[in-house]
């Protein structure tokens, strides 16, 4: 019996000498990216807590920015991973916002748990990143062609990439994406793709559901050859440019007390061509 306590208090003196019994935090799970909300030189990224927050060795999330795919994979440990942290320190919400960003340029966004002080997470592996790009944000507002004129009228037809409203010239719409019609035997309002009249962009339009604030990825928006969408106040419309670039539409306010009527439109113009979220 003596042989053997003084063998346990050997054990005990070695795992003091060697640094204790106590264990580090453990490496806890990445949460899930729920969706992005882009706008002009910036974006705020949500996402949904995949571990209880009240966990003893919780500590918050770092957010990561990167412009290259393939850095994804950096380990926890690597010096090179704080290169793209984005928050000074670990942040207790679940979004943050991020600025000064460059519209021209597809950010790749991870976030990672971090425990204890400084103990840095893998990423989710279901999700090693999502990518997002800030984009302009326009509003105008057009008058509507009414389809029975044959008149040309001003400030029917719009130039997704500028927000530049174009007059109809000679019954044309010159460089324009889609224009604003009435159709007044039917007593409806759509856009249009521009060439429907000649010498007018290529765009296709379609009436999606959901709301303009967040509706963000527009893959899964299936186009087929639809130029035209009808539309009420409140409706959002999603668009493809002839050049590739989404655009998301949302219809302001409609004016039917005025000749001609008027429609004021929001929109958010992806200008990186078939990139897909705003």
């Amino acid at each position: 019996m003596k042989r053997l306590l003084t063998v346990a208090a050997v054990g005990v003196v070695a795992m003091l000498i060697l640094g204790g019994t106590c264990p580090g935090p453990g490496i806890l799970e990445a949460p899930t990216i729920s969706s992005v909300k882009m706008a002009d030189g910036a974006m705020t990224v949500y996402w949904n807590p995949s571990i209880d927050e009240e966990h003893e060795d919780f500590t918050g999330y770092n957010v990561y920015l990167f412009t290259d795919s393939t850095l994804y994979d950096l380990s926890g440990d690597n010096d090179t991973l704080a290169d793209y942290l984005v928050n000074s320190t670990p942040t207790t919400d679940t979004s943050l916002a991020i600025s000064n960003l460059s519209n021209d340029t597809i950010y790749y966004i991870q976030v990672r748990t971090v425990s204890g002080e400084d103990q840095v997470g893998d990423y989710n592996l279901n999700q090693p990143y999502v990518s997002a790009s800030p984009r302009p944000e326009f509003t105008v507002t057009l008058n509507f062609e009414e389809s029975e004129s044959n008149q040309n009228e001003p400030g029917v037809a719009v130039v997704f990439a500028t927000g530049t409203v174009v007059d109809e010239v000679n019954g044309e719409f010159p460089d324009a994406d889609a224009f604003a019609d009435h159709y007044v035997k039917a007593d409806s309002t759509q856009l249009v793709s521009a060439d429907a009249r000649p010498n007018g962009r290529h765009t296709l339009i379609v009436l999606e559901t959901g709301t303009y604030d967040e509706f963000w990825d527009a893959s899964g928006v299936d186009f087929g050859t639809s130029d035209r969408a009808l539309f009420s106040e409140g409706d959002l419309l999603v668009a493809k440019t002839q050049d590739g670039n989404y655009v998301k539409i949302s219809i302001e306010a409609i004016d039917n007390t005025t000749t001609p009527w008027t429609v004021d439109l929001k929109f958010a113009y992806q200008n990186i061509p078939d990139f897909p979220r705003f």
